[in-house]
Protein backbone atom coordinates (compact mmCIF):
# COMPACT_ATOMS: atom_id res chain seq x y z
CA UNK A 1 0.00 0.00 0.00
CA UNK A 2 2.69 2.18 0.56
CA UNK A 3 3.79 2.06 -3.31
CA UNK A 4 0.70 3.18 -4.48
CA UNK A 5 0.97 6.13 -1.79
CA UNK A 6 4.06 7.30 -3.46
CA UNK A 7 2.49 6.98 -6.58
CA UNK A 8 -0.31 9.19 -5.63
CA UNK A 9 1.59 11.96 -4.02
CA UNK A 10 3.83 12.01 -6.87
CA UNK A 11 1.11 12.57 -9.68
CA UNK A 12 0.04 14.94 -7.48
CA UNK A 13 3.24 16.72 -6.94
CA UNK A 14 3.49 16.88 -11.32
CA UNK A 15 -0.15 18.13 -11.46
CA UNK A 16 0.49 21.68 -10.53
CA UNK A 17 3.67 22.01 -13.01
CA UNK A 18 1.36 20.11 -15.89
CA UNK A 19 -1.20 22.78 -14.78
CA UNK A 20 0.72 25.83 -15.80
CA UNK A 21 -0.01 24.71 -19.32
CA UNK A 22 -2.77 25.30 -21.70
CA UNK A 23 -3.29 21.61 -22.17
CA UNK A 24 -0.49 18.97 -21.04
CA UNK A 25 0.61 16.70 -24.20
CA UNK A 26 -1.73 14.45 -25.05
CA UNK A 27 0.26 11.57 -23.47
CA UNK A 28 1.04 13.18 -20.28
CA UNK A 29 -2.17 14.23 -19.82
CA UNK A 30 -3.25 10.42 -20.43
CA UNK A 31 -0.71 9.16 -18.05
CA UNK A 32 -1.83 12.15 -15.10
CA UNK A 33 -5.39 10.95 -15.49
CA UNK A 34 -4.40 7.45 -15.59
CA UNK A 35 -2.64 7.60 -12.47
CA UNK A 36 -5.37 9.36 -10.49
CA UNK A 37 -7.92 6.83 -11.60
CA UNK A 38 -6.06 4.33 -10.49
CA UNK A 39 -5.04 6.37 -7.23
CA UNK A 40 -8.79 6.78 -7.00
CA UNK A 41 -9.33 3.20 -7.39
CA UNK A 42 -6.96 2.15 -4.56
CA UNK A 43 -7.86 4.80 -2.29
CA UNK A 44 -11.44 5.31 -2.54
CA UNK A 45 -12.05 7.52 0.66
CA UNK A 46 -10.14 9.68 -1.04
CA UNK A 47 -11.61 9.26 -4.42
CA UNK A 48 -13.55 12.55 -4.90
CA UNK A 49 -9.79 14.57 -3.57
CA UNK A 50 -7.94 12.41 -7.48
CA UNK A 51 -11.18 13.58 -9.21
CA UNK A 52 -10.47 17.39 -8.12
CA UNK A 53 -7.22 17.56 -9.13
CA UNK A 54 -8.30 15.80 -12.79
CA UNK A 55 -10.66 19.19 -12.80
CA UNK A 56 -7.60 21.75 -11.58
CA UNK A 57 -5.80 19.84 -14.60
CA UNK A 58 -8.13 20.83 -17.41
CA UNK A 59 -9.34 24.19 -15.65
CA UNK A 60 -9.69 26.82 -18.18
CA UNK A 61 -9.05 24.72 -21.39
CA UNK A 62 -12.50 24.54 -23.60
CA UNK A 63 -14.50 20.95 -22.89
CA UNK A 64 -14.49 20.60 -27.23
CA UNK A 65 -10.08 20.51 -26.90
CA UNK A 66 -10.04 18.40 -23.45
CA UNK A 67 -12.37 15.94 -25.72
CA UNK A 68 -10.71 15.59 -28.72
CA UNK A 69 -6.97 15.24 -26.52
CA UNK A 70 -8.79 12.61 -24.60
CA UNK A 71 -10.20 10.46 -28.11
CA UNK A 72 -6.69 10.52 -29.23
CA UNK A 73 -4.07 7.69 -29.63
CA UNK A 74 -1.59 9.45 -28.01
CA UNK A 75 -3.73 10.30 -24.95
CA UNK A 76 -4.77 6.52 -24.82
CA UNK A 77 -2.24 4.59 -25.33
CA UNK A 78 -0.60 6.35 -22.54
CA UNK A 79 -3.37 6.13 -20.50
CA UNK A 80 -3.61 2.41 -20.79
CA UNK A 81 -0.03 1.64 -20.76
CA UNK A 82 0.20 3.52 -16.77
CA UNK A 83 -3.03 1.61 -16.04
CA UNK A 84 -1.30 -1.43 -16.99
CA UNK A 85 1.87 -0.82 -15.44
CA UNK A 86 0.51 0.42 -12.27
CA UNK A 87 -1.77 -2.63 -11.64
CA UNK A 88 1.18 -5.13 -12.46
CA UNK A 89 2.46 -3.72 -9.84
CA UNK A 90 -0.31 -3.47 -7.32
CA UNK A 91 -0.89 -7.50 -8.39
CA UNK A 92 2.94 -8.41 -7.30
CA UNK A 93 2.45 -6.51 -3.95
CA UNK A 94 -0.81 -8.55 -3.22
CA UNK A 95 1.08 -11.62 -4.34
CA UNK A 96 3.66 -11.06 -1.88
CA UNK A 97 1.22 -10.26 0.90
CA UNK A 98 -1.16 -13.27 0.43
CA UNK A 99 -1.11 -15.86 3.07
CA UNK A 100 0.78 -18.96 1.27
CA UNK A 101 -1.04 -22.42 2.86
Amino acid sequence: MKIHRILCLSAAIALPQLALAKLPPKPALGQVEGTLDFCAQVDQRSAAKYQEYKKILIQGVPEKEVAEARNSTEYKEAYDAIGEALGKVRRTRQSRLAPRF
